[in-house]
């Protein structure tokens, strides 16, 4: 391990000289030539390390032990931590190294720091920065606070071209044509114009007439025209074509030209379009911004969509293992070596779907709530002889360099004892470490970042991508949409024919940023050799910590301490109240109200299950004010008669304190289920609308239909959540309970494309957090679902939060991200227990990710709900069949976590494990192993014959030839010397036979020859019995308490920390 981290340690500070040794800054200049080109083919230059290309590039800026440098002609620039020599790239430096066959305009997309997407004519176009910037010389580098901001503008910027439309035939000739001594350019710019002459002899009379009808100056002078009806593409070539053959033909020419024939027509301007990227240094690496304001392009022709910021930066390459993070459910990672050479593309929206657009994506997909993603590469180098003399002698110099360091410190508290009179205990000498290194090693070195979106995130899309056939680099990053457009059907609204669709853009923009924070990751051995004490680990399990920390200093979490919480584990029930029903009353079909679960059914469920060991349960109530399952707005608040009413809630809110747990009733402020006299809405006022202005509703992924199916839940803007929570909130308050659970304001986040008054999800974002803050101002304990992460920090309890990823066949495996995340300072479960499809499996997904138990129940008249379209989902939540099974499930997973309330998760890990073969397999197994040891010795037996005849023929020969004979022992002496001489040609024949036969096998040939044997192959047989990777896990939580959990079906046996631990299926083990 020691020499590891040496030859670790040498390779870094290699790379650190290397990139010391730039100290003299790179002007532009200096990377073009006088033409305007590069210098360098940044298409076709190699780089084979990091070193020679930090050399081609400057710094230009150190600060919280970083370092910034940047390539001025293509404005990539590299991260370097100054401390460990690691660095990060913007772009691939390696495009070249050889290891896959890229194309140019691929090239070119990989040293791009921006690329857009933009409708033209309603036809969707793109760019990229390197081929639409760098290769024009449109970015410009200007130092600003704390790092330097790169403008860019893509597209040409000139918007007249150097292409005369109309001009008079003797300067046409004598400026232009006479200065193209090529015949095929020449044939190619003359096809494009039409001489106009009136004294043209093949023109009539009428001809001439129309001509100068149409063309007025040639009633002065012969004109050479510009075809009409030229494509921008061909105005291209043809400026081409002038600029490169007639330098003498300028811009100021040109206009002398349309001014002399009276030309008066305009090109039209090509699309272009300008941004930039500010780029400062932080203590914790590199926050990226791009302001969404200073976008600029011609709004009238052009319909800006989609930018993607450093969609390539810290991309890791096939060459090496490695990983892409992104927040899929729990999240996820997509592994290198899984899918090398396969295309992959997985995008998914921030926080969920947006239902104020028609189309809506997702189906299949857990939502995406964290604003984070990161990519880690796991770097193999091979250390030579040579490099590992040098890394012994930098590691030696290392080694006495401490030994000063920690003599200096031994001696400062020696002398601070003295100063106080206590006597000095510790060692007096400093030690120097022993080094030992040895060559042809190969070392793994990781090397990655988290990015989290601080700004801007609700109108993110993340990407994760691998470049299949295309280029061998695997990249995740965010694209951002600056001005929402949505496309509608137009036979929907209108009487026409076919399915002609019609994109609309929104009027409303944002005008923000978009930020980025760039978190360093950092390779253990390299900091424990360096003596780096404060990073984060080049992982995945580094990154949950840096996003924790991250967040605990923005002041949405905060630690949970043990007078935060009980000595159990909180259980959360979630009950029904009413529901509509019709009945026959005189033979007349009446709807009333059906009661599922009363006020004083929880009260009997609550001390049902205290009897059987629960000691803390909490109730979420959903439906009982209103109007039951199906609600009104929470304007007015009226509980519902069957269930108990005002009374009856009142007894309960007492019981509840009286017995220490906590009652959450659910309102929903985000849509309308039903309306009613006294609601306080007004659709015109409050509904979103479409972008082809119609109401929306909430909608549902229906797998038969394969389809996303609307509700009778209307959509209403965020815009007025918090003026309508606080007409309600009176009403509520005046209960006495502290409780109250907000569930759709945690999970949903909707735009309004109303053409009065439109908001995009940015805007709604804030009118949502502002609701959820007067929320947590009133209540001491708010639940909500889901977990957004701007509603995070006004929540106390997170229901239905993902504790898996999407398990989407483009990723490797889940990963408890959000549990690491939140455990120890947010309470949160997962999807009820008794709704998911395998209750051992929830179980080990919470202990995974350290998330409490819940549960969905309904007292009385469960049948009622299968008749309910919308609620025949729930056909297993009677209480009395689940009631033993939730004190069952609940006392596993509580007795397994309860001490474990306050404490993070550090660490996380796939274990390599292997079934427990049945008894069938193991007697076949021990079969073939018989089997097999027979063989071997039968096969030794013969190799040991084979030898003794080969000698015997060795002994013959060497008589033969007059050689001494070896002597033999008197018990090997076996030959007759009176044997027939008949018999004893046949057994030499035999023996040259067998010996003739040996040759294959090695010792000696035909001619008693000693041959060297070859050497077999190492046949590799796979382990029948190892799992899949991803199915047996460690989780660890602070104070050195461990987890096994067995994904699997079977029972395995697994090794930790030299011990052997056998799990049966679906269970686990704790390890103190």
């Amino acid at each position: 391990m020691k020499f590891k981290r040496i030859i670790s340690a040498f390779l870094t500070l290699v790379m650190l000289l290397g990139s010391m040794v730039v100290s003299v800054d790179a002007a532009w200049s200096d990377k073009v030539d006088e033409k305007g080109d590069p210098i360098i083919n940044y298409l076709q230059q190699v780089y084979a390390t990091p070193e020679e290309k930090l050399a081609d590039m400057i710094l230009v800026k150190e600060a919280y032990g970083f370092q910034l440098y940047y390539e001025e002609f293509t404005g990539e620039f590299a991260l370097v931590k100054t401390s460990t020599g690691e660095v990060l790239f913007s772009n691939p430096y390696d495009i070249n190294s050889g290891y896959q066959t890229i194309s140019d305009p691929v090239k070119q997309e990989l040293l791009s720091q921006l690329t857009i997407s933009y409708l033209e004519n309603d036809v969707q176009k793109t760019m990229n920065s390197y081929a639409e910037a760098a290769l024009r010389g449109q970015i410009t580098k200007k130092n600003i606070k704390g790092g330097i901001r790169c403008e860019y503008i893509l597209g040409e910027e000139q918007t007249t071209r150097l292409v005369p439309r109309m001009i008079k035939v003797e300067r046409f000739e004598d400026l232009i044509l006479s200065q193209i001594d090529d015949d095929w350019y020449f044939q190619k710019l003359i096809s494009f114009y039409t001489k106009k002459d009136k004294d043209d002899p093949s023109l009539t009379e009428r001809g001439v007439a129309q001509m100068q009808a149409k063309f007025p100056i040639t009633l002065e002078m012969a004109v050479y025209v510009c075809d009409p009806d030229i494509k921008a593409r061909e105005l291209r070539e043809l400026e081409t074509i002038i600029k490169s053959f007639c330098p003498n033909y300028t811009y100021e020419e040109l206009d002398y030209d349309h001014e002399l024939t009276n030309y008066t027509g305009a090109d039209a301007a090509p699309p272009r379009f300008r941004m930039s990227l500010e780029y400062t240094l932080n203590e914790n690496g590199l926050e990226v911004r791009l302001p969404a304001n200073g976008i600029d392009f011609d709004e009238s022709t052009y319909q800006f969509q989609t930018v993607n910021i450093l969609p390539y930066f810290g991309a890791g390459s096939n060459e090496y293992n490695g990983y892409t993070v992104i927040p899929d459910g729990s999240g996820s990672i997509i592994r290198f070596e899984d899918f090398k050479g396969k295309a992959v593309n997985i995008a998914g929206n921030m926080y969920g779907s947006d239902y104020a657009y028609h189309e809506i994506d997702g189906q299949h997909s857990e939502a995406m709530r964290m604003p984070y993603y990161g990519v880690v590469t796991e770097y193999s180098k091979e250390m030579s002889l040579n490099k590992a003399a040098e890394a012994k002698e930098a590691a030696e110099a290392a080694a006495e360099a401490q030994v000063a360091i920690d003599q200096a410190a031994i001696d400062a508290a020696k002398a601070e004892a003295e100063a106080k009179g206590e006597t000095y205990v510790g060692a007096t000498t400093a030690t120097k470490k022993a080094v030992v290194v040895e060559p042809d090693t190969t070392v793994t070195t990781n090397s990655g970042f988290l990015a989290v979106i601080t700004e801007g995130d609700s109108l993110a899309k993340l990407m994760a991508v691998c470049g299949g056939s295309l280029h061998p680099y695997n990249t995740v990053y965010a694209m951002f949409t600056p001005r929402p457009s949505d496309e509608y059907n137009l036979a929907d609204s209108i009487s026409v024919s076919g399915n002609a669709t019609w994109t609309v853009t929104s009027k409303r923009k944002y005008t923000g940023s978009y930020r980025i924070q760039y978190t360093f990751l950092s390779d253990t051995r390299l900091a424990e050799d360096y003596g780096v004490k404060d990073y984060y680990k080049a992982d995945w399990t580094g990154m949950a910590t840096a996003y924790r920390d991250y967040i605990t200093e923005k002041g949405d979490i905060t630690k949970l301490t043990a007078d935060q919480v009980k000595a159990d584990i909180p259980l959360y029930v979630e009950t029904f109240g009413s529901i509509e029903t019709t009945e026959r009353v005189f033979s007349f079909p009446v709807l009333v109200n059906t009661p599922l679960t009363t006020f004083e059914d929880i009260k009997t469920m609550y001390s049902e299950l205290k009897e059987l060991g629960v000691g803390n349960v909490n109730f979420k109530l959903t439906g009982y004010a209103n109007g039951g399952m199906e609600p009104t707005y929470p304007h007015r608040l009226k509980w519902t008669k069957e269930i108990g009413g005002k009374d009856g809630f009142t007894d309960l809110i007492s019981f509840a304190k009286e017995n220490g747990f906590n009652v959450y009733p659910d309102f929903d402020f985000v849509y309308m289920q039903m309306s009613g006299f006294g609601d306080g809405i007004s659709l015109r006022k409050h509904a979103i609308r479409t972008i082809d202005d119609r109401y929306t509703t909430r909608r549902a992924y229906d797998a038969a239909t394969q389809s996303f199916d609307r509700s009778f839940s209307l959509a209403l803007s965020p815009a007025y959540f918090e003026g309508l929570y606080e007409a309600f909130a009176p009403k509520y308050l005046a209960y006495g309970n502290d409780a109250i659970s907000v569930s759709t304001l945690g999970t949903d986040l909707n735009s309004d494309f109303d053409e009065d008054e439109p908001y995009h999800r940015e805007d709604d974002k804030g009118f949502t957090i502002d609701t959820l803050a007067a929320i947590d101002e009133d209540y001491s304990s708010v639940m909500i679902e889901g977990g957004n992460a701007y509603a995070i920090k006004y929540a106390d309890v997170i229901l239905e939060a993902s504790l898996t990823s999407s398990g989407n066949s483009k990723s490797s495996q889940s990963i408890p991200f959000l549990g690491m995340v939140y455990h120890g300072s947010k309470v949160f479960t997962g999807s009820a227990t008794n709704m998911e499809g395998d209750i051992n499996e929830s179980i080990l997904n919470a202990i995974e990710n350290g998330a409490s138990m819940y549960f969905i129940l309904s007292y009385q008249n469960n049948n009622e709900l299968k008749e309910d379209f919308t609620l025949s989902k729930y056909y297993s939540v009677a209480y009395d069949i689940w009631k033993d099974d939730v004190a069952k499930y609940y006392t596993i997973l509580n007795d397994a976590t309860k001490d474990l309330q306050t404490s993070y998760i550090v660490d996380h890990e796939f274990m390599d494990a292997e079934r427990v073969p049945d008894e069938d397999e193991a007697e076949a197994d021990r079969l073939a192993e018989e089997e097999a040891l027979a063989a071997a010795a039968e096969e030794e037996a013969l190799a040991a014959e084979k030898a003794e005849r080969a000698e015997r023929l060795a002994a013959r020969l060497a008589a033969e030839s007059g050689e001494a004979v070896p002597e033999t022992s008197a018990d090997e002496t076996t030959v007759d010397e009176t044997t027939d001489a008949t018999v004893e040609e046949t057994t030499n024949a035999a023996d040259a036979t067998e010996a003739t036969d040996d040759s294959t096998t090695g010792n000696v040939n035909e001619f008693g020859e000693e041959i060297e044997a070859e050497e077999e192959e190492e046949t590799v047989v796979p382990d029948k019995y190892k799992t899949t990777v991803g199915s047996v896990v460690r989780v660890e939580y602070e104070g050195g308490v461990s987890f096994i959990l067995n994904y699997n079906s079977f029972a395995i046996t697994v090794e930790y920390e030299g011990q052997t631990y056998t799990i049966d299926g679906l269970n686990f083990v704790r390890i103190d």
